[in-house]
């Protein structure tokens, strides 16, 4: 989402996080990365924790992409890389996906990869206004069932974003939307949402208690 020009996909898994992230979803990388995303999630299942994308040029350890798993082990990674090379051939190996995999509890890799996309002196109510009109705008879309907003940042993302089913169409459009609220504010903000389908109790759950501290 960014500095030096990022894209962000808090994608969003199981968790989809992102972390300040600008996503430009119209564009053969931002669809590639969402479709990556996607196919990740229902491949992995819950051992797939989350997604950080920068912009295709934009490498840290020499990759674009963070993939962060609970565990790594070797079949988590070949399947990672499985899917990493259907995805470049599906467009034509004219986008690289260079990804870098952590486990959950590397976070002095997550950090750096956390501060690399993170924007500075946002203003609290600024955001919050535009996270509200993120809420309003998905929900006259017809797309989210339920938005919430926490306090604070929960797996890296400051809104949760219900939906009935998390497919590839409706990622993007979400994201599309996203996009044209922080142009709106002239990208002084930056929407890190997570999509949870509503049968994940536990996430939303957790995004309802952070939300009631809010209030």
């Amino acid at each position: 989402m960014f500095m030096g020009g990022f894209l962000g996909i808090a994608l969003l898994s199981n968790s989809l996080r992102a972390q300040r992230f600008r996503i430009y979803i119209n564009d053969m990388w931002g669809a590639a990365i969402s479709k990556f995303y996607l196919r990740l999630s229902e491949r992995l299942g819950s051992v797939f924790t989350a997604l950080l994308a920068f912009d295709e040029k934009y490498e840290i350890y020499e990759s674009n992409i963070l993939i962060i798993v609970r565990k790594k082990d070797l079949e988590t990674v070949r399947e990672i890389m499985r899917i990493k090379r259907e995805i470049e051939r599906e467009y034509e190996d004219k986008i690289v996906i260079s990804p870098y995999i952590a486990r959950e509890d590397e976070e002095d890799v997550i950090k750096t990869f956390q501060r690399a996309s993170q924007t500075e002196d946002t203003d609290p109510n600024l955001l919050r206004e535009a996270l509200k009109k993120f809420s309003e705008r998905l929900r006259e879309a017809g797309y989210a069932i339920d938005v919430l907003i926490p306090g604070y940042e929960i797996y890296e993302s400051n809104i949760l974003i219900i939906v009935r089913k998390k497919d590839l169409e409706t990622v993007r459009e979400i994201m599309r939307i996203k996009r044209e609220i922080e142009r709106e504010y002239e990208d002084k903000i930056v929407i890190s949402p997570y999509i949870a389908r509503e049968d994940e109790e536990d996430v939303i759950k957790t995004f309802q208690r952070a939300s009631q501290t809010s209030n």
